[in-house]
C-alpha cells in the first residue's frame, strides 16, 4: 500500500527565492502533491514568474485576498 504525500504551501508574496527552496525541500522529500492556498502575489517583484511555478508544480491553486 503506497501513501500520497502532500504538502500544502501558502503566502509565498511573490518572493521567487522562498519559493523555489520550499519546492526543493518537498522534492528531497519525494511529496508528490502540492496544494497552494493562496497570496502567490502582494509584496515582492516576482509575481508573474511565482504563479507560473506555482500553476506548474501545484495540484490544488487557490487564490488569496492578494491574488488578482
Amino acid at each position: 500500500m503506497s501513501m500520497t504525500r502532500r504538502a500544502v504551501i501558502s503566502d509565498v508574496h511573490a518572493n521567487i527565492e522562498a519559493l523555489r527552496a520550499v519546492l526543493k525541500e518537498i522534492r528531497e522529500k519525494k511529496i508528490t502533491d502540492i496544494l497552494f492556498l493562496g497570496d502567490a502575489v502582494g509584496y515582492g517583484p516576482d509575481q508573474d514568474e511565482c504563479v507560473e511555478v506555482l500553476n506548474s508544480e501545484c495540484k490544488v491553486f487557490l487564490a488569496g485576498n492578494h491574488d488578482r
